[in-house]
């Protein structure tokens, strides 16, 4: 009895795992910046975050970080991670 339910165990932790953390909704990097002269704008970068406390930890940080690489001419005012549905940002 023992050896099955054991089997059971560890056949089903990977794919029991995955399906318990799969991604129930997706998770977007809003950032607010603007350019010297005054203009200001919302920018949303999709993530592959699972969770808004992965995006705000982890994930946003380094979104926020290639980002301004590449967009030397905005200075980011502030971000947040927002779920993919939101709008209105």
């Amino acid at each position: 009895m023992f050896r099955f339910a054991l089997a059971i165990a560890v056949f089903c932790a990977s794919p029991c795992l995955a399906a318990e953390n799969a991604p129930s909704e997706e998770f977007v990097v809003v950032i607010s910046a603007c350019k010297a002269g005054g203009e200001c704008k919302n920018f949303r970068i999709p993530t592959d975050a699972y969770s808004i406390l992965q995006c705000q930890r982890s994930i946003g940080s380094a979104v926020i970080a290639r980002w301004g690489d590449a967009h030397p001419a905005y200075t980011i005012k502030s971000w947040r991670c927002a779920a993919a549905s939101e709008r209105g940002v």
